[in-house]
């Protein structure tokens, strides 16, 4: 007997009922790819082996036991933060009343796990630092509405653990381009991708990632919002001596776009410029 084919759509991320579907598919077990400001990922519950697993198997053996990355928003994710681990200037930015509003979508944050959150997280959502300090990694989606929309719904559906990685072989670059990402997908027998009609066409590649820590905040990562910015964002000193550097080129940001602007308002001027509704 010949296996039957899942069904595969193609759907729109700005559409309701497209990104409750996604959502529906992820509380199954299923994986979700969808084009998210900058390029192709795949979402799946990370608090289910069995989506992790698929997840293994679809980035291939240089991705089996890496730790997956939540997608959780920060008012549930500082909490977990161990702040005892954090030099005095990260923890006053970890508690800011505007923290979220100046990370909110625009990168990833890895930072040391308390130790009674060590539990409640499934085990291949943490990893071990050399001096074995129990690490995670977090995108808030706020300021991104519809992946913000969608993970409401997985959540509501069941979904405790969101989780996210690039669309990609482990190894090769990520896909930044929706035809592709499509094609990925129906190549994997991931059942669903959502696409952006929307999307600003010339910001691609995967999102920049930092690291706090003891000694202040890292930049491992440069992405499609260049690290750059992110010292009047975060207020702070940001250590780029180890960056690894974007697969794709970075969207030039006009200048007078940033001018005397910091923390949270330098991020919201960056959304509204990629949404197009920027006035420079």
């Amino acid at each position: 007997m010949v296996a039957q084919k899942k069904p595969f759509k193609v759907g729109s991320l700005l559409k309701r009922e497209d990104r409750n579907l996604a959502a529906i598919l992820l509380a199954k077990g299923e994986i979700g790819g969808i084009f998210n400001r900058g390029v192709c990922a795949l979402w799946f519950d990370g608090g289910n082996l069995k989506a992790v697993r698929k997840i293994w198997k679809i980035k291939g053996e240089g991705r089996k036991g890496r730790p997956v990355a939540l997608t959780i928003g920060s008012e549930e994710f500082v909490p977990m933060i161990d702040e005892n681990a954090l030099s005095e200037k990260v923890r006053n930015l970890l508690y800011a009343p505007d923290f979220k509003q100046r990370v909110g979508s625009l990168c990833f944050i890895r930072a040391p796990l308390k130790a009674s959150y060590q539990n409640l997280l499934p085990d291949h959502a943490k990893s071990f630092e050399a001096e074995g300090i129990c690490m995670i990694q977090n995108w808030d989606p706020h300021g991104h509405d519809p992946t913000e929309q969608f993970l409401d719904e997985a959540r509501r559906l069941g979904v405790k653990h969101p989780a996210v990685t690039s669309m990609n072989i482990t190894g090769e670059r990520e896909i930044v381009d929706q035809n592709e990402g499509k094609n990925f997908c129906q190549d994997h027998h991931i059942p669903i991708f959502l696409n952006d009609p929307q999307a600003h066409p010339k910001h691609l590649g995967s999102y920049t990632i930092f690291t706090f820590g003891a000694h202040g905040i890292r930049l491992e990562r440069d992405g499609n919002i260049p690290g750059k910015f992110f010292e009047n964002i975060f207020g702070m000193p940001v250590d780029m001596e180890v960056t690894k550097k974007p697969n794709y080129p970075q969207l030039e940001f006009p200048p007078p776009l940033f001018e005397n602007l910091t923390g949270s308002k330098l991020r919201e001027a960056i959304l509204l410029y990629l949404k197009g509704q920027a006035d420079v």
